[in-house]
């Protein structure tokens, strides 16, 4: 009798260290090629999300991921020896797109894409009626976001499309006037894709050189606007990866492809598809 309780209690001992070992392959495999958390530390994509929040990002290979307009998780070193930072930001051009950045929004082959709700735009307010707009901003409950004084003590702050209609709604017409947008640079860009060779030149060597660069293992030199592949000047690239183009919805402090240029698929962790906590009450448990 001894003996068999001996052994049963072996087993279960056995029993209980597979389950654990199982447990922890599992929760190692499920967060290294399926979902993992990730804490939210900027404000690029203010007011989908806040810096704070927790959130789970689908990293499945499946169609869609990363999808357009998502709001994706990616990273990139800005050197090749450095550790590399991660950023949050929206997917906006996907391989092959042919993509136009406005003033009034996005154009992805052709089609006017409006920016997102959540877009923040900059703004300047010329200094005889900022009481007036601090005094409107209180009254609509608007968000306080960043202002600066700058030029001749005109004020600066950005805003959301909505935010934007409803101060112009409280102002007169001779207000509106000294209520003005800042266009933002315009530039058009073809999102490179596998296989697709793409003709390189002056105007696209500072978007697409961190690429080439990378999949020639260094071995490009860009010179007077031009491109050579071990010293032979070549006017078009093949490129080996698909790529991205990735836009931030506060797009006036962000990091974004405007700085980072074009996104290989293999520097894009996942879609972000649900937040798991905010210190916001309201904002918790919601799918993005």
């Amino acid at each position: 009798m001894e003996k068999k309780e001996k052994n049963k209690k072996r087993q279960s001992r056995i029993f209980s260290v597979l389950l654990g070992i199982g447990i922890v392959t599992l929760f190692f495999l499920v967060r290294c090629f399926a979902v993992q958390s990730f804490r939210v530390s900027t404000s690029f994509m203010q007011d989908e999300l806040q810096p704070g929040d927790f959130v789970l990002v689908n990293k499945l290979p499946v169609k869609d991921n990363p999808g357009r307009n998502r709001i994706i998780l990616l990273y990139r070193s800005f050197y090749y020896d450095k550790k590399p930072s991660f950023f949050v930001s929206r997917c906006m051009g996907m391989p092959g797109d042919t993509v136009e950045v406005t003033g009034k929004g996005y154009i992805i082959n052709s089609q006017l894409i409006s920016p997102s709700p959540n877009a923040l735009f900059e703004y300047r307010i010329e200094k005889t009626i900022t009481g007036k707009f601090t005094g409107i901003t209180q009254k609509l409950d608007l968000p306080y976001r960043s202002r600066e004084i700058r030029d001749n003590d005109d004020l600066y702050t950005t805003l959301t499309i909505f935010e934007e209609y409803q101060i112009r709604e409280e102002l007169t017409e001779t207000e509106n006037n000294l209520f003005t947008s800042i266009v933002p640079e315009t530039y058009k860009i073809i999102i490179p894709a596998k296989n697709m060779p793409y003709r390189v030149d002056s105007l696209t060597i500072p978007l697409i050189q961190f690429a080439i660069n990378r999949e020639s293992n260094r071995k490009a030199l860009f010179r007077d606007g031009k491109l050579f592949i071990d010293g032979k000047e070549s006017n078009f690239f093949t490129f080996k990866e698909d790529y991205y183009w990735v836009l931030s919805d506060n797009s006036i402090h962000a990091i974004d492809s405007r700085h980072l240029g074009i996104i290989p698929r293999d520097h894009i962790v996942g879609n972000i598809w649900f937040r798991w906590y905010s210190k916001n009450k309201k904002q918790r448990f919601k799918f993005i």
